[in-house]
């Protein structure tokens, strides 16, 4: 894998740490489904996700190296089969607490009382790339979303 320099590095630094800020509560949940004898993952969306963040996880889902140093498969199980349906369901998850506010989808927000608000414990705003520059520097050769 060639080594990410100058814009690239930066992008890619930013969807990292925009993951650690949502931390594994970030990623959307899947339902596990056997289609003609093997599984299936149906992905559930997360309703208090933000846009922003879902267009930038399928994009780094998208870009995900699942090699090794050789080309070859990397050893362990399997990458899973994940189906994001046209109309996915929503996760019966529990909203994470902590993340930055606008990592929350705002209408999903707006609808809360004050006291789940305050429970929340939104952090300020993280510092989202804009997406069309993120996909431009990323490195990679394809950049639709």
């Amino acid at each position: 894998m060639k080594k990410l320099t100058g814009e690239a590095r930066k992008v890619w630094r930013n969807l990292h740490d925009m993951l650690e800020a949502m931390g594994p509560d970030g990623v959307s949940s899947d339902e596990e489904v056997v289609v003609n004898n093997r599984r299936e993952y149906h992905v559930k969306i997360l309703p208090h996700r933000s846009t922003r963040v879902l267009s930038r996880i399928q994009y780094i889902d998208k870009h995900a190296n699942h090699t090794n140093g050789y080309g070859n498969s990397a050893p362990g199980t399997p990458p899973r089969i994940r189906i994001r349906p046209d109309k996915p369901e929503e996760s019966r998850r529990k909203a994470p607490t902590g993340w930055p506010q606008n990592l929350y989808k705002s209408q999903w927000i707006e609808g809360l009382s004050d006291i789940h608000y305050e429970y929340l414990g939104a952090k300020t705003d993280f510092d989202l790339m804009v997406f069309e520059l993120a996909q431009r520097f990323a490195g990679v050769s394809n950049f639709s979303q």
